[in-house]
């Protein structure tokens, strides 16, 4: 999500600022930081304009809420994962006029609308609470009770609304959740996927996004999320989610960038009974099937493990939508740059490292490329995902994914070069080689903070996005050419022996951090922010 322009305000007065302005609806919340309350990194006390951006991940839209930080879960004293309602994520930054980090030392006070937790939650309003996000966990802990407050906001009150309110250290989170608890009851469900061949896919996963209706007390038919949930599955294995007696939503199959097709009708994999009671219908915003999420002993929401884990008969099917074109349908070699050539793997191309000379194996490519950062970079890091490109026969195929931690504001991760790469025809013998020369697609992808594309050097002439900039992206693809051109290192093994090898690939992560092209004589260099291919400003 786009991070919000920032507003100058002064630190000598008390601040209140909106959050999650939709069009048509009220604030979602406020936020209130007491006057002469900040602080610069060294706690010093500063005074002077005040730059924010306030960042709310507002339920009332499903791309928005669906970026926000972490799971909306937690663990309660049990050692249970218990599953939350969601009524807004917040993330806050602060700086001084000259881009230095501020901090606020106390509390704030955040407000809530009470008709929103009203018409979203049956419980009472009381149990909304304050949540930090763990970063280590991505899990949810509790930081600070909410109250019924009216005497204070009586002179803005015009329409008659209440609030919630409660207090919290915004200085020791990443994000605040606003979010209430009340015992869900909690309900089990199987999925399958099946690809072109009827095959079953595993290792995918399930979105589950809960959702409600604000309805006539905000004068508006906007649907709600009120939790968005992923779940690491495999075909027809258990899985749970909360059910309750209103509760409806849209629950999708993924991986990666590859999104299944819910089934139709009778392909469903539930009787018409079934689909009559659960109101179940296919969508296409967002790819998925709408259910309510209502438990029964016979599923197939299941109001026990057991009773899933003892059906085979009902459970929610996705398909494959795609196939590759059978003309162009090559088995890659599956090449380890130590071993040299093995046997081809009918399971997924993992080809790294391009070669001049394919029939041999000779002459590995090695590449890295850099990435600077601009703002906060604790606990960030990035991940670069390589796609096969159009020449390959399999194009945007996932080939690898690397991630890699932030360090002195800079980052280099290595990624599967463009270039050569050999190919069994059907048919041919393990040493009877094509080629063909792929065009790596890689996208690039913040972790742990919440940062956009600020600068994007040579390589926005490589841009798949039809030429218009970037900036201000959470991520984007880039095709990687075959040149050091663009921000991107290389080197080129003359033998794939691994002494050889893994001395390369080191020389070439020292220039990648050093942001030259020939490597110097100093031993192992500190990371600096030259000659990057891209730059990303993060909070």
């Amino acid at each position: 999500m786009e991070a919000t322009p920032r507003i100058n305000i002064s630190s000598y007065v008390e601040n209140t600022v909106s959050m999650g302005n939709i069009s048509g609806m009220p604030a979602l919340a406020e936020m209130t930081i007491s006057k002469n309350s900040y602080v610069d990194a060294s706690g010093n006390p500063y005074n002077g304009v005040v730059k924010a951006s306030v960042n709310i991940f507002d339920p009332r839209n499903l791309s928005s809420i669906s970026a926000a930080p972490g799971t909306f879960e937690f663990t309660d004293a049990e050692g249970d994962t218990q599953d939350l309602q969601t009524f807004g994520v917040v993330v806050i930054d602060l700086e001084d006029e000259y881009e230095n980090k501020l901090n606020v030392v106390g509390n704030v006070t955040i407000t809530l609308d009470a008709t929103l937790v009203e018409s979203t939650y049956s419980g009472n309003v009381t149990d909304a609470k304050l949540w930090g996000l763990n970063k280590v966990t991505g899990q949810w802990e509790e930081v600070g009770s909410m109250v019924v407050e009216t005497s204070k906001r009586r002179k803005r009150q015009t329409d008659g609304r209440t609030y919630i309110v409660g207090q919290v250290s915004i200085s020791a989170f990443e994000a605040i959740n606003l979010d209430c608890y009340s015992g869900f009851s909690r309900c089990y469900f199987k999925t399958s996927v099946t690809d072109t061949n009827n095959d079953p896919v595993n290792g995918y996963t399930v979105r589950v996004i809960h959702m409600t209706n604000p309805g006539e007390k905000y004068n508006s038919t906007s649907e709600y999320v009120t939790a968005v949930k992923d779940i690491s599955s495999s075909s027809g294995y258990d899985m749970f989610t909360f059910c309750r007696y209103d509760a409806w939503g849209y629950v999708k199959a993924y991986r990666i960038d590859e999104e299944y097709e819910p089934g139709r009708s009778g392909l469903s994999g539930l009787s018409s009974k079934e689909r009559s009671r659960l109101n179940y219908e296919t969508t296409t915003s967002p790819i998925s099937f709408k259910s309510k999420f209502v438990s029964s002993y016979d599923g197939p929401w299941y109001t026990s493990w057991f009773a899933a884990a003892s059906s085979s008969a009902t459970q929610f099917r996705f398909f494959q939508s795609r196939s590759i074109n059978t003309i162009q349908k090559y088995t890659l070699i599956d090449t380890d740059p130590y071993e040299g050539i093995t046997r081809p793997n009918e399971i997924g191309p993992k080809l790294w490292y391009p070669c001049k000379k394919p029939a041999k194996f000779s002459n590995f490519k090695i590449c890295m490329i850099k990435i600077a950062v601009h703002g906060q970079t604790s606990g960030l890091s990035f991940s670069v995902k390589s796609k096969a490109g159009p020449k390959s026969g399999i194009e945007d195929t996932i080939l690898g994914i690397r991630t890699v931690a932030v360090e002195n504001g800079g980052a280099c991760i290595e990624y599967k070069c463009s270039g050569n790469f050999p190919l069994y025809k059907n048919g041919s013998s393990p040493y009877d080689l094509g080629v063909e020369s792929d065009y790596t697609k890689i996208v690039i992808t913040p972790v742990g903070r919440f940062c956009t594309v600020s600068w994007e050097g040579d390589i926005k002439s490589e841009s798949l996005n039809s030429g218009s900039s970037n900036i201000g992206s959470v991520s984007h693809e880039w095709f990687i050419p075959n040149t050091e051109d663009h921000g991107v290192y290389f080197q080129e093994t003359e033998l794939y022996d691994k002494e050889k090898f893994e001395q390369l690939r080191k020389e070439n992560l020292d220039m990648c951090k050093e942001g030259v092209k020939e490597p110097s004589s100093t031993a192992s260099p500190s990371m600096n922010k030259d000659n990057p291919a891209v730059k990303f400003s993060c909070i």
